[in-house]
């Protein structure tokens, strides 16, 4: 069998003999170096790579543009196809022999990135929130969004979604986007963090079998070509297939975004968790996650504080609303007070501060999506300022993701403004 072959030719056009017969093609007109490049067998274009590295000066900074784009767009991980032997030798005319190479085709794990994890048995009261997501995934060609203000259970909600139907899918991946940009480089930034944070993703990128070829990008594309090569490997899996974005850091969703993710609606279903209201046709908006019904909220509390009445309970409710994380708080920081602390001193104290509500610097910090968010920042306030000591890692965790409060960490000092409490 004759050897595969590329060939510069005199008038500076090159000669590819392979698998798909002889062509020639030109160097230097972008429009026929693109169209006959599309249409290249990838071995081809991977051995058009390796010459590039030797002779990049001969090709012409036009052609090798093209090329990388090309082979960016078919995933092509350069040597990883064909081996190029033999010296490259400059001059008005050479050869450069190639052969094929099978490489060990790469098998995508059905759990591609694992769901966030998070208890179960903490989600209450959402049966029809979870039938409601189930039918309008199967029925809808669109993007589904659950909306909610922070900390209303939003990941716990789709978690338990896919720990029921996760064996409906033949892939699964859960991406969180908890980045935000560096606000001083905001003007230079091209990319989204949408696409950032599927870039930045390691494991997605791993178990596409992708890392070599998202790596190898320039630092002024990598996250839009990244995103591009990773919506490509998407597409190609066969079957039906669920994408879960949580906006836990409430980063911020695109049109663009939407746009670029709507390709994948073939075959993957997806699922997007947001405080942002969208109103573009690419999406399905469930109904918005509301507070918990009492009997949903009592469980919830009792999960933190076993001992807790009806009639406490019923007194706290009175004043404060039954949002998930809120009552997490309240009711472990009540359990662990051993007895310093009781049910009946929380609502007293929300009580009179609901009436006489200081909500200067409330207002003052903070433009919430939501007009309830408002409310859930005092109700957090109220809890800071009963002194509830000792807050464990993972509710300070779960305070910076609430809905009110930024990302960043803060000083002792600065928090002690910010509730209003002397510190020494």
């Amino acid at each position: 069998m004759q050897p595969n072959k590329i060939t510069f030719l005199p008038n500076g056009n090159l000669q590819i003999a392979g698998e798909q017969g002889v062509r020639e093609i030109s160097t230097t007109d972008a429009e026929k170096v693109y169209e006959a490049l599309s249409g290249f067998d990838n071995a081809s274009l991977d051995a058009l790579l390796q010459v590039g590295d030797r002779a990049a000066e001969k090709l012409g900074k036009l052609f090798m543009t093209v090329l990388t784009g090309v082979a960016t767009q078919k995933n092509i991980v350069k040597g990883s196809i064909t081996n190029v032997k033999g010296d490259v030798k400059i001059g008005d005319t050479f050869v450069v022999e190639y052969k094929i190479e099978v490489a060990t085709p790469h098998i995508v794990p059905k759990i591609i990135v694992n769901p966030t994890h998070v208890v179960l048995n903490q989600i209450k009261g959402r049966t029809n929130n979870l039938l409601h997501i189930k039918t309008t995934l199967e029925n809808s060609d669109k993007i589904v969004v659950q909306n909610g203000v922070g900390g209303i259970g939003k990941t716990v909600l789709a978690a338990s979604y896919v720990a029921q139907h996760k064996s409906n899918y033949d892939h699964l991946a859960w991406i969180n986007l908890d980045i935000r940009y560096d606000e001083a480089a905001q003007g230079k930034i091209v990319y989204s963090p949408l696409q950032k944070a599927f870039v930045d993703n390691r494991t997605l990128t791993d178990n596409l079998g992708i890392t070599a070829s998202t790596h190898a990008l320039s630092n002024d594309s990598k996250y839009v070509q990244g995103f591009s090569i990773i919506l490509n490997k998407l597409q190609d899996l066969k079957g039906k297939h669920l994408l879960i974005i949580d906006d836990n850091a409430n980063v911020g969703i695109t049109q663009n975004d939407l746009t670029l993710l709507s390709q994948l609606l073939d075959n993957w279903k997806i699922l997007l968790l947001s405080r942002q209201r969208f109103t573009t046709p690419l999406v399905d908006n469930l109904k918005e996650l509301d507070y918990l019904d009492e009997k949903a909220a009592k469980e919830v509390f009792r999960q933190y504080h076993p001992s807790a009445s009806d009639g406490e309970l019923d007194q706290l409710f009175l004043s404060v609303q039954k949002h998930p994380l809120l009552l997490i708080l309240i009711a472990s920081n009540v359990h662990q007070s051993n007895g310093t602390l009781s049910i009946k001193k929380v609502a007293t104290n929300f009580k009179k501060r609901s009436q006489h509500p200081d909500e200067g610097i409330a207002f003052e910090l903070v433009n919430p999506r939501y007009k309830g968010e408002q409310t859930l920042w005092r109700h957090l306030h109220y809890v800071f300022d009963l002194s509830l000591a000792n807050f464990s890692t993972d509710e300070l965790h779960l305070l910076r993701h609430f809905a009110v409060l930024p990302l960043e960490g803060f000083s002792v000092p600065v928090v002690a403004v910010l509730i209003q409490s002397p510190y020494e």
